[in-house]
């Protein structure tokens, strides 16, 4: 009985080892850089505003006191 497992065991590595050598082996994907461009800036008018608007609000509470 001892050898009957013993030879379904080599048997079975026999046939995995076999099982690997004819299977084909998957291509390594292929990389492909790209270098993005910067964006240009659009010239907004960038937190001035939010700044100004800031201000005037806090002048505003300041004179109501």
């Amino acid at each position: 009985m001892n050898a009957l497992i013993l030879i379904g065991l080599v048997a079975a590595v026999l046939l995995a080892a076999i099982g690997r050598m004819v299977a084909p082996q998957p291509q390594p994907p292929q990389i492909i850089y790209v270098q993005a461009t910067p964006m240009e800036s659009t010239g907004g008018a960038g937190c001035l505003p939010l700044l100004i608007l800031v201000g005037v609000i806090l002048l505003a509470v300041i004179g109501l006191r």
